[in-house]
Order: C-alpha cells, then sequence, then structure tokens
C-alpha cells in the first residue's frame, strides 16, 4: 500500500513537472512566432539576445499556459515530453 501510494505521489509530480514544461515551451513557441513576425530579417543571435531580454518576465504567460493546459486536458488532450529532451536548453 505504501509503494502504491509512494508511486502515485511519484507520477503526479511527474505530471505537473511534464505540465510545468509544456507550459515554458508553449510561451517560448508563442514568443518565437510573435517575434519572428515582427522581425523577419533578424538573425538568430538577435531573436536569442532578444529572449534573454523578455525571459524574466515570462511568469505571468506561464501562469497563463498551464490555465490553457488544464483546459485542453478537461476535453481530452495529453501532453508529454519525450524522455531525455532537454526542455530549457532553447532558453539559453
Amino acid at each position: 500500500m505504501a509503494d502504491q501510494i509512494a508511486e502515485d505521489a511519484t507520477d503526479t509530480a511527474d505530471a505537473k513537472s511534464d505540465a510545468g514544461k509544456v507550459a515554458r515551451l508553449l510561451v517560448r513557441a508563442l514568443w518565437q512566432v510573435e517575434w519572428s513576425a515582427a522581425n523577419p530579417d533578424a538573425k538568430p543571435g538577435a531573436r536569442k539576445a532578444a529572449w534573454q531580454e523578455v525571459r524574466e518576465s515570462r511568469a505571468e504567460h506561464i501562469k497563463t499556459a498551464r490555465k490553457a493546459l488544464r483546459i485542453l486536458e478537461r476535453r481530452g488532450v495529453t501532453l508529454t515530453v519525450a524522455p531525455g529532451t532537454d526542455v530549457d536548453a532553447d532558453e539559453e
């Protein structure tokens, strides 16, 4: 019984961790689409520098993304992060 409870807690923690990763990826992807449309001739270095400037203020956007993910989950959508994927690598 205790093993099952521990396993359930781990699964819940993993799901929350995945939800956070997906929310961060979603925020980054949406920002990148908007930024690229506004700066079509910019080089990748400029995009990286621009992301570093707004990265610190993304908390509110992540909160919104998590809410959107919860809505999608209630409607049957399941999102997971593939094992071994470095979600934060694009944020450097």
